[in-house]
């Protein structure tokens, strides 16, 4: 079912629209001079068009693909635009520029499904890559310092579904008793209990909608990990995950100054956004957060830039 988020439905699928025309006039408004590049944007402008008409939004067309799958895509390909300059090797700057920031807003429209863990994943993701952006370069401290107060006072001007709106009063009244109360909090107790009788090998796939076949699965990668597959893998992704963010890090820290570092710091924010939505709202089947998790592995285990691309 279809959960209104904070972007209306009808706004939603405007955006998309525009964000798919210009995809296709990007190559001629900002001359790109990278022939890969220029298909690329052209293909995506096309796709996410056919995209949005032919979803069961209030603007969609023919109405025949469900706005789950819709939001599904969007990530897809929003994971491929941030994608596409590392693995084609983009020439143009302003074609690398057009690539990335349209794939993280495509996310952030994405998010506006109304999932609660999309809207955390950006949160964090926004706060813990600006936190890691100032300590690289504290004279940029005052231009983020300015987009978090535009961002503060532009917090009360958005709408939001009732359900959220009371979700967040209440948690700024009394925190611990709102999560008590959440139904999540319900669903990770019920892990848990699985995780006492079965601590090391797991209850097995499906262990966990054995228990509650109404919602089939944790709703947290960690705790379904642990329910169904045990303790070895869930520390093996563990390991994994913070690797992976370390390795980012650092190559965002060691990445001279200019795109390929702004680049790294984007894939980082893009990753940390997927690894607390699937704690939140995810699954293990959840193949966006795995697409993501592949192409973030790519750019820090092989330093794959666009200038290292080239060279």
């Amino acid at each position: 079912m279809f959960k209104q988020g904070p972007v209306p439905a009808f706004a939603h699928g405007v955006i998309e629209y525009l964000a798919a025309v210009l995809f296709i006039a990007a190559p001629f408004l900002f001359s790109f001079d990278d022939d890969t590049a220029m298909a690329v944007s052209i293909v995506v402008g096309v796709l996410l068009l056919a995209l949005t008409a032919s979803t069961a939004l209030p603007t969609g067309l023919i109405k025949s693909i469900p706005v789950q799958a819709h939001a599904v895509i969007d990530f897809l390909l929003a994971a491929a635009l941030i994608a596409a300059p590392f693995l084609f090797g983009f020439d143009s700057d302003a074609a690398r520029a057009v690539s990335i920031v349209t794939g993280v807003g495509l996310i952030v429209v994405a998010a506006t499904i109304g999932e609660r863990g999309p809207i955390l994943g950006v949160a964090f993701a926004l706060c813990a890559t600006a936190t890691a952006w100032v300590l690289r370069e504290p004279r940029k401290v005052l231009p983020v310092l300015c987009v978090v107060a535009v961002g503060v006072a532009a917090a009360p001007f958005v709408s939001l579904p009732e359900t959220s709106s009371q979700r967040l009063a209440a948690a700024a009244r009394d925190p611990v008793g709102t999560l008590e109360a959440d139904s999540r909090a319900a669903i990770y107790r019920q892990a848990i209990d699985v995780i006492h009788e079965h601590p090391l090998r797991g209850a097995g796939i499906g262990g966990f909608e054995a228990v509650n076949p109404y919602k089939k699965w944790p709703h947290n990668l960690f705790l379904e990990l642990w329910t169904e597959l045990g303790l070895v893998p869930l520390l093996v992704a563990f390991a994994s995950f913070i690797a992976m963010l370390v390795r980012l890090f650092r190559a965002a820290w060691l990445a001279s100054e200019g795109g390929a570092r702004e680049l790294l710091y984007i894939v980082l924010a893009v990753t940390i956004f997927y690894l607390v939505t699937v704690q939140v709202s995810g699954d293990i089947n959840n193949r966006p957060f795995w697409a993501l998790l592949g192409v973030a592995w790519l750019v820090a285990g092989h330093r794959l830039t666009p200038a290292a691309h080239r060279s």
